[in-house]
This record gives structure tokens, C-alpha cells and sequence, in this order.
């Protein structure tokens, strides 16, 4: 499963609960607590994936500042998507005063820049760290999206939220393969989000918002694989698209059925080769990658890679 940095007011009295997360999570940040008058509480995941770090936050009211000082000592040359799915607060991408962020609402923030956040109720906050270079690559330029937010009711603004929401439910239980795969997702989601104000089509004219549902697609499935339920029409309310629209993008690849099913016999390969399994039967993996019946994965096994999964790992 992919690790994750757990940080808890939960281990301290009520009373310690701000000391104890201003001097230990927020050390390198000027902070403020906005609510003395109840106990303090708060809960940081921090995932490290191959597209960046994911942190999950749950917390009382505080505001955080990062100033020029703090910058010029341990310099941090990412970008963070941020949106709050529980209460709302403000950004200030500039350190000039900030603006409102309601809930459902996107905005982009470069961590090499002083700037300020603030939680003004109790909430929870997505955030995904991308290094400068990567999100240049697969987004755009920073400079010109600062001032950039996407308000909760902006097409695919809605599905991007659900979808970054659920991938992070779900970290605990991905592998690091799986939840790579899901942050490709949230990155497609992404670009598609701020094309209208950067002008980048990643995918070329007419084919890109085709090309995107695909790659979204995909990097759901790689997500989802393992759960024996998961089927088209859990993708098709997964990422929001009609079924007509999503069985058009994988008509090439023999249906929605087929390619979930091709996904979960490429990932039962990779595992049967991989020495980091070789603790597991072979029925481990085939539940593992979403199949429920032994028999039914062997003669998919040997349909696609003309081979039984037991030849495949002696070979």
C-alpha cells in the first residue's frame, strides 16, 4: 500500500492541541489560531506520489504565513492546487489580503512566492503539490494563473472535486501504482479546468476533450481495479461523463467491459513477475485485481498472454 505521514492533535490534551501542531506541523510557517475561546483539533495526511504530495487537512480555524524569511531558508519550488470540500476560508496567492474560497472552489497557489491561507471555519483541505517544472508541463505557466479561481459551479469544477475528493479517500488503501495512477487523473482534470485561461490544448484540437476523458478514464480504472464491483457504470458516475460518451472513447478498445478487464489482467502479470509478491498465492492476486473467480481469471489469463498465470510466474 502507498505510506502515508499520519500528524494528529489526537495524541495530546485538548488544551496542548495548538501548541502542540503550531510548534510541530506548522513549525516552518507563521501561524495563528482564530478560534481561542474551543479545544484545537487537527489531522494532516501527507502522501508522497509519483506526481507530487497530496496533504489532507482537517482542522479548527488558523491562518498560516509564509514570509520572504521563510522562503530564503528552506526555499520549496512547488505548486499547490488547493479547495476546500468542508467549510471555507481564504487564499492569498500574492500576500496582498486575500480572497473568499468557498467550498468546491479551486485555486492555485506557487509555494515559492510568500503567501497566506486561511481555514475561517472548521474544514477539510485538499491540496496537491506539484514540482514547477511538471505543472509548467502539464498545466501551464504559474505566472499566469495566480489569480486564478475556479468557482465550484464551473464546468467539470464539480467532478474535479469529487474525483480528488474519493481519490484521497481511498489512499489508504492503493498501492503507490494505483494512487500514481489517480493523481494522473486529478492532472488531466486539471488542465482541462484552466485551458480556458492558458490556451493549451494538451491533446490537439477537435480529439482533446476525448483524448482527456480517456486518460481519466484510465487513471480511474488504474485506481479502482482491485474492487471485484467496479464496472462501467461505476466509471460512468465516477468521472461524470454519459454513457453514450464513454463508451464511444474506448470503441477502439473493444468496450468499457474489455478494457477493465484487460487492465486487471495486465496488473495480475505485473504482479506475478514482481518479487515484492511473491508472497501471495495466485488467488491472492487474482482477488487483488478484482476477480472474484480463480477459473475465470485463468482462462482470461490464458486468452490474453497464451499462458496460465502459473507458467507466467515460473517464467
Amino acid at each position: 500500500m502507498v505510506d502515508s505521514l499520519v500528524q494528529t492533535t489526537d495524541a495530546v490534551s485538548p488544551r496542548d492541541g495548538w501548541r502542540y501542531w503550531k510548534d510541530t506541523v506548522l513549525a516552518a510557517m507563521d501561524c495563528q489560531n482564530l478560534d481561542h475561546g474551543a479545544p484545537f483539533g487537527a489531522r494532516r495526511s501527507v502522501t508522497s506520489v509519483a506526481g507530487g504530495i497530496i496533504l489532507d487537512t482537517a482542522s479548527s480555524p488558523l491562518s498560516v504565513h509564509r514570509s520572504a524569511r521563510g522562503l530564503a531558508r528552506d526555499y520549496i519550488d512547488f505548486v499547490a492546487l488547493t479547495v476546500f470540500v468542508e467549510g471555507h476560508g481564504l487564499g492569498d496567492p500574492r500576500d496582498s489580503g486575500g480572497t473568499a474560497l468557498s467550498t468546491g472552489e479551486i485555486a492555485l497557489c506557487d509555494l515559492a512566492r510568500p503567501h497566506r491561507a486561511t481555514g475561517l471555519t472548521r474544514y477539510r483541505e485538499l491540496r496537491l503539490y506539484m514540482p514547477r517544472a511538471a505543472f509548467s508541463a502539464r498545466i501551464g505557466p504559474i505566472d499566469d494563473l495566480l489569480d486564478l479561481r475556479i468557482p465550484a459551479a464551473a464546468p467539470l469544477a464539480a467532478l474535479f472535486t469529487r474525483y480528488f475528493r474519493g481519490l484521497c479517500d481511498l489512499l489508504p488503501t492503493l498501492s503507490r501504482q494505483d494512487a500514481d495512477a489517480g493523481v494522473d487523473g486529478v492532472a488531466h482534470l486539471l488542465s482541462a479546468l484552466v485551458a480556458p485561461r492558458t490556451g493549451i490544448r494538451h491533446d490537439g484540437g477537435e480529439q482533446a476533450s476525448g483524448g482527456a476523458m480517456l486518460r481519466l478514464a484510465e487513471s480511474h480504472i488504474a485506481a479502482m481495479l482491485g474492487d471485484p464491483a467496479f464496472d462501467g457504470a461505476a466509471l460512468m458516475r465516477a468521472i461524470g461523463v454519459s454513457r453514450s460518451n464513454l463508451y464511444r472513447v474506448f470503441a477502439g478498445r473493444g468496450g468499457v467491459a474489455a478494457a477493465i478487464r484487460d487492465a486487471r489482467l495486465d496488473r495480475a502479470r505485473q504482479r506475478l513477475a514482481s518479487p515484492a509478491d511473491r508472497h501471495l498465492t495466485l488467488v491472492q492476486i487474482a482477488y487483488r485485481c478484482g476477480f472474484e473467480d480463480y477459473s475465470t481469471f485463468v482462462r482470461a489469463f490464458r486468452r490474453r498472454f497464451d499462458t496460465t498465470p502459473r507458467d507466467c510466474r515460473r517464467s
